[in-house]
């Protein structure tokens, strides 16, 4: 429910409360536990009913017969040990509904603050997109608009990264199959082919491995060799990844 409809609710229970002279500080209405009996409900009476030495179902009732035929309720009643059932009429529902459309912010609270970074997705260089990365996007684009919708500045990255060992298996094995300095024309499919291989030639020759980190360490120093060897694999998977989102 919106945040106008529970804050105009609350002012009608603290009235109610003060008007019998309670004090206002639990007249809060919470969505029903029951909500085939009630929209909402307020569990302030029996909070107040010890300290003051009253029986709960008395103090709700008091505070009931304060709300009894407002325009607001279709139904105010007393269940249990003292919860205040609360039924809305449709002409408030409707009210409300109408009022939240017509704000800018459709009643959604700004609460400005700091930019918010998010990063979120993940997907690899060399690797096709999968249901994991699915879910992070997901929820990494849900959280960026809940933000966006509170009037919260963000910055949303899908990070591509892999700098790592994997590149650099994957680097000594190109280079093992083409002339030094050329590009190598792949696919994804021979990407997803290629990785696999590496890791375990990497796994069963300690020599293999070798080389494997002394490419990965040439390309974390920025040599223009493998450089070029990992801007076209980072093509040949955001190609491929586009194409996968395309597609559905």
């Amino acid at each position: 429910m919106s945040a106008s409809l529970v804050s105009h609710v609350d002012a009608l229970l603290a009235k109610a409360f003060a008007t019998c002279g309670l004090p206002t500080e639990t007249a809060r209405a919470t969505r029903s536990a029951l909500p085939d009996l009630a929209d909402l409900q307020c569990n302030g009476a029996m909070a107040l009913a010890k300290s003051m030495k009253r029986n709960p179902r008395e103090l709700a009732g008091e505070v009931a017969a304060k709300l009894e035929g407002r325009r607001e309720f279709s139904e105010v009643s007393i269940a249990g040990p003292g919860f205040i059932n609360l039924k809305l009429t449709d002409a408030f529902l409707s009210d409300c509904a109408t009022t939240q459309a017509g704000d800018d912010h459709l009643g959604i609270v700004q609460m400005p603050g700091p930019t918010v970074l998010l990063d979120f997705g993940g997907p690899n260089v060399a690797k096709p997109l999968h249901v994991g990365h699915l879910r992070a996007l997901v929820i990494g684009e849900s959280l960026r608009r809940i933000f966006e919708a509170q009037g919260v500045k963000t910055i949303s990255d899908i990070h591509l990264g892999d700098w790592g060992l994997q590149m650099g298996m994957l680097i000594s094995e190109i280079r093992r199959r083409r002339p030094p300095g050329t590009t190598p024309d792949l696919t994804m499919a021979d990407l997803q082919q290629l990785y696999p291989e590496a890791a375990a030639a990497c796994t069963a020759d300690a020599d293999r491995m070798a080389e494997a980190r002394a490419d990965t360490a040439k390309l974390q120093a920025g040599d223009p060799d493998a450089t070029r060897v990992w801007h076209r694999l980072r093509d040949i998977s955001l190609t491929a990844q586009r194409q996968d989102i395309e597609l559905g």
